[in-house]
């Protein structure tokens, strides 16, 4: 998955909530890319404080404080969106470590022929069905999508040590999925303990 696409899915579930709709978080915290930002309904520029975090805007995510804004209660639709768009990001990541890890040799042979690797990327793949099936079937609570958000960013830091320090650049993988986590613990892990 592109860093474009992952801030379009973002955005859409932004959308999802209201036409032009941002859902503000808890602090007054946004994430969504500028031109979401800047079209926002009701947002001016004087009640917004950017914050400027390099990993998040390589991958087209803006971070913003909403001055004087309460946290949205984020929707169940829209926690959906969410997790539904980390899953897609983490396939994106799975398909990368496929090729990356069939193309890198030890020992003479390719690391994707080993059994750990193997079993490390099937369990991320088998993680991306299963979150799929789950979020196209139905709307989950809060308390599901918190405890799904957090098997999401296990398998994606277990994706990301199977491919070493190429992984961890701002702008792969490691970037993408840290983004990911980034709005995930804003939207998707706050409530968690109020229910």
């Amino acid at each position: 998955m592109s860093k474009v696409s992952y801030g379009r899915m973002l955005d859409a579930a932004h959308e999802a909530v209201g036409p032009g709709a941002v859902v503000v978080g808890p602090g007054g915290y946004v994430y969504a890319t500028t031109d979401r930002l800047d079209s926002a309904a009701g947002l001016d520029y004087t009640c917004r404080k950017w914050i400027a975090h390099p990993v998040t805007e390589s991958m087209g995510v803006s971070c913003v404080r909403l001055v004087g804004h309460d946290a949205t209660l984020a929707s169940p639709l829209f926690r959906n969106r969410v997790v539904s768009a980390h899953v897609e990001l983490l396939a994106g990541v799975v398909d990368h470590a496929l090729g990356d890890l069939a193309g890198r040799f030890a020992e003479g042979s390719a690391l994707l022929g080993r059994q750990l690797v193997q079993a490390g990327i099937a369990d991320a793949a088998m993680l991306v069905d299963e979150v799929r099936d789950m979020t196209s079937a139905l709307v989950l609570d809060h308390r599901v999508h918190a405890r799904t958000f957090h098997r999401l960013v296990r398998g994606g830091r277990a994706l990301l040590r199977l491919l070493g320090a190429s992984g961890f650049l701002a702008d792969g993988p490691g970037g993408a999925l840290m983004t990911a986590e980034l709005v995930g613990t804003l939207y998707l892990s706050v409530g968690e303990r109020d229910e």
